[in-house]
């Protein structure tokens, strides 16, 4: 792991008293988000970036890490991602902000993905189907609230 990586979830998961840390994870697990993400970043995103690809060969850089491993269940539930500086990837200064072209390079690539996750829906939609419910719907009120008040 990073060292970056491992300060912030040594920092994050620290932070919160032990109670917090599993109301917090046991609301997450309660409301399918980590499920979610999962099949986000195992199908929907690697259709979208081969859709993506095909229509500009070579010119297509994906901006999100690749889930390299997914658990559910006992003992814990786990997702473990790409670590994305190693293609050259860095976070910015978020004290700062993105200068002008950075952000037109986020906007160009949330346009991109957008249009090809539409294209998608159009092509297989069986696939998107899963995720047309926000996760922030009157359904997962109880747990999303429940990990915003074990993090604040």
């Amino acid at each position: 792991m990073h060292e970056s990586t491992q300060a912030f979830l040594q920092l994050f998961f620290f932070s919160l008293e032990k109670e917090n840390l599993f109301n917090c994870l046991q609301a997450a697990s309660d409301s399918g988000v980590f499920e979610r993400e999962a099949g986000a970043l195992l199908t929907i995103m690697p259709t979208v970036y081969r859709l993506l690809d095909d229509k500009s060969p070579g010119e297509f850089q994906p901006f999100t890490a690749r889930c390299l491993y997914y658990h559910s269940g006992s003992p814990a539930t786990a997702i473990v991602l790409d670590d994305l500086t190693e293609q050259g990837f860095r976070l910015a200064d978020r004290t700062v902000g993105l200068d002008m072209q950075h952000c037109l390079l986020v906007m160009k690539a949330i346009a991109q993905s957008h249009a090809a996750s539409a294209v998608l829906h159009l092509k297989e939609p069986h696939i998107i189907k899963p995720f047309i419910e926000s996760i922030f719907c009157e359904r997962q009120r109880k747990n999303i609230e429940q990990i915003f008040q074990s993090v604040l």
